[in-house]
């Protein structure tokens, strides 16, 4: 059992911290834009003077590995792999999909939210995908992490007409989904201390993680990039001129 962690998420505009001791958690959010690697080492000092706490006494170490911002995510790995390495900690990756999907289970309060949609823009006429059921009291996949196009017959697909949907992210309000949006129920995230919510789901799911997900080797923290094979197989053959 895991009872001290510390939490990163940077795949997103904000740069957020989150420390849980127990049951106690102390959590920062700026926004901080490409100047992430300027202000998440402060940010960590503080949660830690926040709750007088060394990091001697940490169990391990999560983070949002996407998908999400490229230089967000770049960020966050290399922060992750420095402290482990120094700190000889575990490191336990979340995708930033099922954060917003767990986020929006606690900010619902509805003990009858079942199906999650969550879609993020992921610019270029793409988008992060990935949807979940409530179940037992946690959340279970439906798909996988994905890139789909941004078109709304590509998404109703993903929605089975016989559930009722929340729909949670950005890439809702894309003028391209305008069609799908009667679809779900939207989810908004973006009043005040969401970002603050976002955060401490972390060590919540963390918690939920199997050991074989883990991250024991630094070097192996990596961000979770997801593409569109087919896409990536157009422009091998498209440039490929030999």
């Amino acid at each position: 059992m895991i009872n001290n962690i510390l939490a990163l998420e940077t795949s997103q505009a904000q740069c957020s911290v989150a420390l849980c001791v127990g049951g106690v958690v102390s959590s920062r959010v700026e926004n901080v834009s490409s100047q992430r690697s300027r202000h998440v080492l402060s940010m960590i000092d503080g949660v830690m003077r926040d709750l007088a706490f060394s990091p001697t006494h940490l169990d391990a170490l999560t983070w949002s590995a996407g998908p999400g911002s490229f230089t967000g995510l770049r960020v966050g790995a290399s922060v992750c792999q420095a402290l482990a390495y120094v700190w000889q900690l575990p490191i336990i990756p979340l995708s930033s999909l099922l954060i917003c999907a767990q986020t929006a289970v606690m900010r619902s309060k509805c003990c009858d939210v079942q199906h999650i949609a969550v879609a993020l823009d992921a610019r270029m006429g793409g988008v992060y995908w990935a949807s979940f059921v409530w179940r037992d009291g946690r959340l279970a996949r439906i798909d996988n992490d994905q890139l789909l196009s941004a078109k709304s017959d590509v998404i109703r697909a993903r929605l089975c007409p016989q559930h009722s949907w929340i729909g949670v992210g950005d890439a809702w309000e894309l003028p391209a989904l305008q069609a799908v949006r009667d679809d779900v129920q939207i989810c908004s995230m973006g009043v005040a201390g969401d970002d603050v919510l976002s955060v401490t789901t972390l060590p919540l799911l963390a918690r939920q993680q199997l050991v074989s997900t883990w991250v024991f080797n630094p070097v192996e923290c990596v961000p979770l990039y997801v593409s569109d094979a087919t896409q990536w197989k157009k422009r091998q053959r498209l440039f490929n001129l030999s």
